[in-house]
């Protein structure tokens, strides 16, 4: 998946996982921090990607996030249970899944068959 869905997956599961409110991720591949505005709910996601300048948002149905990214025109799921996460990449056809531990976001995507790691 391109990194950038990536750090909108991080971002979303943490943010509906720990019920925190801030506006960003560390990126400890990258050495950096994503910027994002915007609400998350247990029902609806509405934020802002500050570093493409585009919108992702999209609502619940049976506990599934289906989430549009209008920067990539893609669509991206995401299941919570609990502090673990999975969900699938349509713009690359491949899952993901992964784990949040207090500010600590762990994903594995399928695509490159990593980890990747962030920070809130």
């Amino acid at each position: 998946m391109k990194v950038q869905i990536r750090h909108t997956a991080a971002y979303v599961a943490h943010r509906l996982i720990s019920d925190a409110s801030g506006s960003c991720i560390y990126d400890y591949a990258e050495g950096r921090y994503i910027k994002f505005g915007g609400s998350v709910s247990a029902h609806e996601v509405m934020i802002f990607d500050q570093d493409r300048s585009c919108y992702i948002s999209g609502k619940a149905a049976s506990g599934k996030f289906s989430l549009f990214d209008f920067g990539a025109s893609s669509l991206l799921t995401l299941e919570i249970a609990g502090n673990l996460f999975k969900g699938f990449d349509y713009g690359t056809l491949k899952h993901f899944s992964g784990l949040v531990e207090g500010r600590l976001i762990r994903l594995f995507d399928h695509d490159d068959n990593r980890f990747h790691t962030y920070g809130f």
